[in-house]
């Protein structure tokens, strides 16, 4: 009886984090602008050069025109869609990932906390692997 706990426990936490990675990997990659919002509906043509690098290692890159800021992303099933954060310099913003594959791209609603002040929302599109 005891052994059929220990198979059912760990059959049980192997589910879980293989559930996990499967989040994690279906994010990692390159991602660029494929739309956004401005808080003031005025374009900003640095928006339209961001470049977002999400590596495996939970560190993420965020490359603009004018710089580049490091940080790191956790990403998450809340029961309803996939949730992604990204914390750079004490501030989060927080999204979700839409689509499966190599078509993936990530919402992200509170843009303006870690990439322009006047950015309401921005949706990134994740680049073909060459």
């Amino acid at each position: 009886m005891r052994y059929r706990y220990i198979i059912f426990l760990v059959f049980s936490i192997t589910i879980f984090i293989s559930c996990d990675d499967e989040y994690e990997k279906a994010v990692i990659g390159t991602y660029e602008v494929n739309r956004y919002k401005t808080i003031n509906e005025v374009q900003d043509e640095g928006i339209d050069n961001l470049k977002v690098i999400i590596c495996q290692n939970k560190k993420i890159k965020i490359s603009t025109d004018k710089a580049i800021t490091f940080g790191e992303w956790d990403v998450y099933d809340d029961g309803d869609r996939t949730v992604i954060k990204f914390m750079i310099n004490n501030k989060i913003a927080e999204g979700v990932v839409l689509g499966e594959g190599q078509q993936v791209g990530i919402r992200i609603y509170n843009g303006e906390k870690l990439f322009y002040e006047n950015l309401a929302e921005i949706y990134l599109e994740k680049q073909k692997s060459p």
